[in-house]
């Protein structure tokens, strides 16, 4: 595994960055690329990445099985674009990758419904639980 991408979205801090830093320090080829909509995230999940990545790191917040996904003002949405965070519903329909190791950093996002659809084919890993006491970060 030489080749990794960095899927950046939400507010994590500067994890997506300190990930690219420690692993190319390790001589790995890191591309990052930050999520601003929806449709963004769906095509990667549905293969049309600028390079062909071994691993694919998902630096994201994960609530309620679901992949937090940013917040825009209703009238920048593209028609038929999903709105609000992102489970295995609509995860599903577009997902086309495969051989990848694909981990995801959100919370919950390892059970079994969402780690269906992304093991198929590839190697997932992902948390299946919520540290007690922590709360999703919030724009509002």
């Amino acid at each position: 595994m030489k080749n990794i991408l960095i899927i950046n979205l939400m507010d994590t801090g500067n994890e997506a960055e300190a990930l690219r830093q420690v692993l190319e320090y390790m001589n790995f080829f890191v591309g990052i690329k930050s999520i601003g909509r929806p449709m963004d995230f769906m095509e990667i999940l549905s293969g049309q990445i600028p390079f062909d990545p071994d691993c694919i790191i998902i630096s994201c917040h994960g609530d309620n099985e679901k992949i937090c996904m940013p917040a825009l003002e209703k009238s920048v949405y593209y028609d038929n674009e999903p709105q609000g965070d992102f489970s295995y519903q609509e995860i599903a329909p577009s997902f086309n990758l495969s051989g990848k190791t694909i981990i995801n950093l959100g919370y919950t996002t390892g059970r079994s419904r969402m780690s269906a659809v992304f093991s198929e084919n590839n190697t997932y890993i992902a948390p299946w639980i919520t540290l007690k006491g922590m709360r999703r970060f919030s724009s509002q």
